[in-house]
């Protein structure tokens, strides 16, 4: 995700713009396949919603709270 993410920054032009973006969303999409697949493994089938529905919401409050912060 970083390399996207600074590709994403340091940009000058659209095509890569479009190369950012696209590392950067194929990296968060391994990203949250992996954090899935390691609840899957590691944590009790009850508990596992949880588990998800924490993680998600930690990832969600920092897309919000990370722009704010770096603005």
């Amino acid at each position: 995700m970083a390399v996207g993410g600074m590709c994403f920054a340091m940009s000058y032009h659209l095509l890569q713009i479009i190369l950012g973006q696209l590392l950067f969303g194929a990296a968060l999409t391994l990203f949250t396949l992996s954090m899935s697949e390691y609840a899957r493994g590691n944590v009790a089938p009850s508990m596992r919603g949880r588990a998800l529905s924490l993680t998600g919401g930690c990832r969600r409050l920092g897309f919000l709270i990370g722009p704010l912060i770096g603005a």
